[in-house]
């Protein structure tokens, strides 16, 4: 009996993803004290995830409207998603808006949004060299490989000395960066370091990327249903035209139409000033609860004498600290403790809660004693 033979005989099975590797194990783990900080998504008090009320409010509104319905949507999406979207990332009163230089369409999620991105910039503007920082979501390297960029490089951004911004060495090589290349930055919240850049620290940056002609591909996001957009700054309102006719035909060939349900929900709170309002309390609620997570991890290492300087938790923003620990420590955690993050000491702020934040921190300080 001969043996069938596959056109996919001799492919190799690809690496799991770090991240969700990671979330994989702890749900198998029984253990009853573990804890999950590794995976990118906010967790309320009892670590369970937060619909936001305001989008209950719309939801609600949604299913009781009988004008809706689920037919496409055009290719660039729900026009009154990307139009208010676009004004609050933007401003309103910006020049950008004002000006009607600017286009924008709706996307699938963060991960879509950059892609389309980095395919209007191979494309059209012919670059093939792209800087990432160092370090970076780790996403950024496949997206930019599979979009076709040969020369991906890296800038250096987090100082692990301080655990803070490398101001000096970015500024150092994007100055040696290769003049008209593309750089992906990260305006808010840097995953995985949880550093910024202050605004006299951006001032910097951009005269460097005005200087050497590098094109900047920032990214700030705004996700629900995994909605994402794609917003291009343009010289004028007919090049803008222009522009919005290729994303087009990119959105076309990579998903065809955008779905209805998270943008309409994003459209609806925006351009209601009271659903506007519990949306910016609902943001201010988490933010808060994270500020407060940052206060109380970093004031329990302090009261346990944990060796070294862990400021950094306070100053770094956002939902990721770069907490500094070791590959090896960071074992310990996991294997241990049952504590899960990223082995580059990555951790999710809002896995932690007033139920397990004695846990983790008696854990951290225990391995960084040990390691010693």
């Amino acid at each position: 009996m001969s043996s069938q033979t596959s056109v996919f005989d001799g492919m190799e099975a690809a690496p799991s993803d770090a991240v969700f590797n990671v979330l994989a194990k702890y749900k198998e783990d029984a253990f009853p004290q573990k804890v999950n900080l590794s995976v990118g998504a906010y967790r309320d008090e009892e670590g369970q995830p937060w619909v936001l009320p305001v989008v209950k409010t719309v939801e609600t509104q949604m299913s009781s409207d009988v004008m809706l319905n689920h037919e496409y949507l055009p290719i660039d999406g729900l026009e009154s998603f990307t139009e208010s979207a676009t004004r609050l990332v933007l401003g309103s009163d910006g020049p950008a808006v004002t000006q009607n230089r600017y286009c924008s369409i709706q996307c699938l999620s963060g991960t879509g949004s950059i892609r389309a991105a980095l395919e209007l910039i191979r494309k059209f503007l012919e670059i093939d060299t792209i800087y990432i920082s160092n370090p970076t979501w780790s996403n950024h390297r496949g997206i930019a490989s599979n979009t076709g960029f040969t020369q991906i490089r890296e800038y250096r951004y987090f100082d692990p000395t301080t655990r803070g911004l490398d101001i000096e060495g970015m500024i150092q090589d994007l100055k040696s960066a290769t003049e008209g290349s593309a750089v992906i930055l990260q305006t808010c919240a840097h995953n995985p370091t949880g550093v910024d850049p202050s605004k006299e620290e951006w001032k910097r940056i951009f005269e460097v990327l005005k200087e050497r002609s590098l094109f900047p591909c920032t990214i700030c996001f705004i996700l629900d249903e995994r909605v994402g957009q794609l917003c291009c700054v343009l010289t004028s309102p007919e090049m803008a035209g222009i522009v919005l006719t290729q994303l087009k035909v990119i959105a076309r060939r990579l998903w065809s139409n955008p779905p209805h349900h998270g943008a309409r929900i994003v459209a609806t709170a925006l351009n209601n000033s009271t659903l506007y309002q519990e949306w910016i309390d609902n943001i201010t609620t988490m933010t808060g609860r994270i500020k407060k997570m940052r206060e109380e991890l970093y004031q329990r290492l302090v009261v346990l004498g944990t060796p070294g300087d862990w400021t950094h938790i306070l100053k770094q923003i956002g939902m990721f600290t770069y907490t500094g620990l070791n590959t090896s420590q960071v074992d310990v955690l996991v294997k241990k403790y049952h504590i899960y993050l990223l082995s580059s000491g990555r951790i999710n702020i809002c896995g932690l809660n007033y139920g397990n934040l004695d846990y983790v921190a008696n854990a951290i300080h225990e391995v960084v004693v040990a390691g010693q």
